[in-house]
């Protein structure tokens, strides 16, 4: 790890760190003094001359990978960056570690297979039987490999993942070309009817098909459809695909009517669109509003204030990620190049031109979210048989409000004591106002949009539990489920190995995927962001122990906060005992998930409470 070895290096070299003083700061158990809010701190004098000199030493730096969030600069906050690096490169080597172990097995596999993957089957049962246990223990999740096939799974996958799923409207009847004897066929409806009783939905990929705004990779040929799809409920409430459009060349809609090849490609060919839109929608939606968050309290509240505790407990690592994907990422010709259709220039872009939307605070809150795109109603029920992406989202959210209620009726009574502490309201208007400074002025960065102006007890409990949700929802997208389920083969490929099709009728859907090489590097690359040695370190580094440990609660005095994390841990322990729990049943169905795959992706047994990378 040469290259990794020296841009460590000039990080280190490039700041002064006290390490063992940075450690107390952003490690698993943050800082050692007991927190206070401001206006109860028995010496204000010396904590504004500590805010003051956090304030001008912690500056805002151009954005990295897009205009987003602003990235740190400054004495402390290149500390915090180097230290994050480092952090991370502990990790790094232990994932690249179990990674080259299980390389060099899986190699054995492919030889042993003629050295070269001939059927589906082959990338199912090669690629993946009894193959990286060490950097995914877990395995494959249940029925991902087994059941890609069907039309439920397909319609599931949109059920776990709906970053990009919505109530279709009239403007969507136009999204596939499909006749009313066709719809019927398959949906006993037609594309009419089915939006007149509000059984329709829609993905609307078709703002990929800008290729000066996302740009291919020109690292080997790959291609992919800037693909929309629809979806129809059926009579059981289970979300069905009605055809997809691929928007290019021919601009062929296929249907679950065209032969097996045909319909399965278009599948394919639909993931490949939608996985990038997924994949680069966290970096914009997690990654920069957590770090603007913890950027603006940086400079505005003191290490000793408890919502900074928390702040830095769940922004752990969290400065390595950017630097990361721009060292080894998405630098021009590196891994995301090597493995997706589209290149890392169309990444970029992708953030500067949602950070606006996808960016936004209170618009993004869970349920707002998915209410807005209609998928719950106002009282949270889901048009759905079962909907396991909210099931497990909503119950997390649910457990962390929990917590963050207890945690700040603790320190604030009233509305009148939130008002009161200075810093807390300086923190805010940081947030509002955006990042300052001649570089980020230059670059033209805009604030986290529709950021709550006034702090409220409701409204910082509503705060700090979107703040916190936003770790959870990174890990769903980014860590541990790519290589186990959202992105395994053959089903999600990164790219076309071959052209999308002018005419329907292909024989074979295998000089479409990856060859054996390039799907080892595939999966190698996604089985890096994995974190598996969480879960057995002590204590764990798993969401469940997110407010835990005995170090991390000697900073909190009260009673109330230790009840609240004990509450807190035993109630998503609970629902991590769920997510193991489940199995494909009798039915061919995952326990209580209606879908034929298992969903765990958001098990708080096993993913990090923080940006892991």
């Amino acid at each position: 790890m040469p290259r990794l070895a020296f841009i460590s290096l000039l990080l280190a070299c490039s700041t002064s760190i006290n390490a063992a003083v940075l450690n107390t700061r952003q490690s698993d158990s943050n800082a050692t003094t007991t927190v206070t809010i401001s206006q109860r701190d028995v010496d204000p004098a010396a904590r504004k001359k500590e805010v003051a000199y956090r304030h001008d030493n912690f500056l805002y730096n151009v954005s990295q990978i897009g205009n987003a969030a602003a990235f740190p600069m400054g004495k402390i906050g290149e500390e915090r960056v180097a230290l994050a690096w480092d952090q991370w490169q502990v990790d790094r080597n232990i994932i690249t570690a179990d990674i080259q172990k299980d390389i060099a097995q899986i190699k054995q596999a492919i030889i042993a297979n003629n050295g070269t993957l001939k059927t589906l089957d082959d990338y199912a049962t090669v690629l993946y039987k009894d193959q990286w246990l060490n950097a995914s223990p877990l395995k494959p999740a249940l029925g991902s490999l087994t059941n890609y096939t069907l039309d439920s799974f397909f319609g599931g996958e949109r059920l776990v993942r709906p970053y990009s799923l919505y109530k279709a409207t009239d403007k969507d009847a136009k999204l596939i070309d499909i006749s009313d004897e066709e719809a019927k066929k398959i949906a006993g409806s037609t594309v009419a009817e089915l939006l007149s009783v509000n059984r329709l939905f829609a993905v609307d990929h078709t703002y990929q098909a800008d290729q000066s705004t996302y740009v291919p990779s020109q690292f080997n040929d790959k291609y992919g459809p800037p693909a929309s799809a629809l979806f129809y409920l059926d009579d059981k409430n289970d979300l069905l695909p009605l055809g997809i459009r691929t928007n290019v060349g021919a601009n062929l809609t296929y249907t679950p009517l065209d032969e097996d090849n045909d319909w399965l490609l278009a599948k394919i060919m639909f993931n490949v669109a939608d996985q990038f839109h997924n994949q680069i929608y966290h970096l914009t939606a997690t990654h920069n509003v957590g770090e603007a968050l913890h950027e603006a309290a940086m400079r505005t509240l003191s290490d000793k204030h408890p919502v900074m505790a928390v702040l830095d407990r769940l922004n752990y690592q969290a400065y390595s990620s950017r630097p990361v994907g721009e060292a080894l990422c998405f630098n021009p010709m590196g891994h995301w190049d090597e493995n997706f259709h589209i290149s890392q220039i169309g990444c970029r872009n992708f953030v500067t031109k949602h950070w606006p939307t996808f960016g936004a605070f209170e618009p993004n809150y869970l349920q707002t979210d998915l209410q807005a795109r209609g998928l719950v109603d106002e009282s949270g029920k889901s048009p759905f048989k079962q909907f396991p992406f909210w099931d497990d989202s909503s119950e997390i959210v649910r457990i962390q409000r929990e917590f963050f209620t207890s945690f700040i009726d603790t320190y604030y009574k009233s509305d009148h004591d939130v008002a009161a502490d200075h810093e807390v309201c300086a923190w805010f208007k940081e947030v509002r106002r955006g990042p300052t400074g001649p570089e980020v002025e230059g670059q033209g960065l805009t604030p986290v949009a529709s950021f709550p102006e006034k702090a409220t007890k409701k409204i910082l409990i509503d705060v700090l539990t979107h703040n916190a949700w936003l770790q959870v929802a990174h890990h769903s997208l980014n860590a541990g489920d790519p290589v186990r389920s959202s992105l395994t083969l053959p089903f999600h490929p990164g790219g076309l190995y071959k052209p999308v099709p002018e005419a329907k009728g292909v024989e074979s859907i295998v000089p479409f995927l990856p060859n054996a090489t390039a799907s080892i590097t595939y999966i190698g690359f996604l089985a890096s962001f994995n974190r598996p040695r969480y879960r057995t370190m002590d204590p764990p580094r798993t969401l469940a122990h997110a407010y835990s440990g005995t170090e991390f609660l000697a900073r909190f005095a009260e009673k109330e906060v230790h009840n609240a994390a004990d509450k807190y841990l035993e109630a998503m322990s609970n629902l991590g005992a769920k997510n193991d729990a489940r199995k494909i049943e009798e039915d061919g169905m995952c326990t209580e998930q209606g879908i034929p795959f298992c969903w765990t992706a958001l098990n708080p047994s096993y993913i990090p409470w923080f940006f892991s990378v």
